[in-house]
């Protein structure tokens, strides 16, 4: 994947009235941001961008399969208060139906494993416990969670690629769909007919073979668009982010959803866990209590992480112990300056990963009180997918740097 990136200073002839600067990203997100200029709404920028730049590894499990939105038949009997008053570590039992294949085994490992790695979640396998998951291969293609009240739980794997295995994971762990949080009006509008318009591509064909039992589950799906109660949406005042992979994606043509800022359109739907899904299971599950008060605080708004409490989580685009540093992943320190510059970053897919994505982080700095224009000119051909799912460019200019950039 190669990528053309123009650096560019922002001189102080470019400051708004309210003394702050604006970055413009491309030739299109420039003239998204011409229209907030009319409407005197302000982009503010940092003295730092961050780039990311994935590629999708060769050492993926499964695939990504193109359907359009990480849209699925995810029977929302979520976990929302199950264990949010405990503190510590918290164990989630599970065990896999005999039916189920290696492959998907191994993708629930990895997918459970996401989340433990980062918070005080321990899963561990016992078919003896009541409450315990059943991991399960029904022979579809849908990834789906289903708790029954006081009850078992049922996981399927089927749809076969890891994002959509962790998202229904975060369901198990008491998350609900981003786009069905409380305070969504402020960030996305749902387009009911278009929701519409997708269930009938994606199911036409149970549609033409059992059109009463189809149409019957249309009100179920269209229930993944609406919004729960604020009394059943406690996020621990965790920020909404494009980016969680609890949030669906959208589709160019005829989209379910259209994000208020419309450089999200392809955030939505990440294969990624982000930061902040990471901090909402951590706030909901008192997970920050396993750490006894350190002498030196996280920086760039991480969280000691309750695995090992010495080191801190960080938001995408930070590493290091106290994520004060740029992560160690291959990436370049850039300096934007008044001088026009052509960069070339180039990223392959390692078959020999570990993850099941390759990563580099680029930090593109600027002086004190300037702006930093980046124009993507090229990008490689053929890696158009909903949520970057392929690949993509992730580009962090906003102040909250919880939250995911652009992609």
């Amino acid at each position: 994947m190669t990528e053309g990136i123009l650096l560019v200073d922002y001189s102080k002839e470019n400051a708004t009235v309210t003394g702050h600067y604006y970055a413009a990203l491309s030739f299109q997100l420039r003239e998204a941001f011409k229209e907030k200029r009319r409407g005197k709404i302000w982009m503010r920028t940092i003295p730092t961008i961050l780039l990311a730049v994935v590629y999708l590894s060769g050492a993926v499990l499964g695939g990504i399969r193109e359907t359009g939105t990480r849209s699925r038949r995810s029977h929302d009997k979520h976990l929302q208060r199950r264990g949010s008053g405990t503190t510590g570590s918290k164990v989630i039992y599970y065990y896999f139906d005999k039916r189920i294949n290696q492959t998907l085994k191994d993708l629930f490992l990895k997918a459970a494993k996401a989340w433990e790695d980062s918070t005080c979640i321990k899963f561990e396998e016992n078919e003896e416990e009541w409450e315990a998951i059943k991991v399960e291969q029904l022979g579809g293609w849908d990834c789906a969670y289903t708790r029954i009240p006081r009850g078992p739980q049922y996981l399927s794997v089927d749809c076969g690629y890891f994002g959509g295995i962790a998202h229904e994971v975060g369901h198990a762990l008491g998350l609900v769909h981003t786009q069905s949080r409380y305070d969504r009006d402020k960030y996305i509008s749902v387009v009911w007919p278009n929701v519409e318009k997708e269930f009938n591509a994606r199911y036409q064909d149970w549609i033409e073979k059992s059109p009463s039992e189809a149409r019957k589950y249309l009100e179920t799906f269209k229930k993944e668009y609406g919004t729960t109660l604020t009394s059943e949406s406690d996020h621990y005042g965790v920020p909404y982010d494009y980016g969680s992979i609890m949030h669906y994606g959208t589709s160019d043509e005829d989209p379910p959803m259209i994000p208020t800022d419309l450089n999200h359109n392809r955030t939505m739907g990440s294969q990624f866990i982000s930061f902040t899904d990471l901090l909402e299971i951590n706030e909901r599950h008192k997970c920050t209590v396993s750490c006894a008060p350190q002498k030196r605080k996280c920086e760039n708004d991480g969280f000691f992480n309750p695995k090992k409490c010495d080191t801190c989580v960080c938001p995408s685009g930070y590493g290091g112990r106290f994520c004060e540093n740029q992560p160690d992943d291959g990436g370049e320190d850039l300096k934007a300056d008044a001088t026009l510059q052509t960069i070339k970053l180039t990223i392959q897919s390692d078959r020999n990963a570990s993850d099941h994505y390759v990563k580099h982080t680029t930090w593109i700095r600027t002086a004190s009180k300037t702006g930093i224009e980046v124009e993507i000119e090229n990008i490689s051909d053929g890696l158009k997918a909903y949520g970057c799912a392929k690949a993509g460019v992730e580009i962090k200019t906003q102040d909250d740097q919880k939250l995911t950039g652009y992609r």
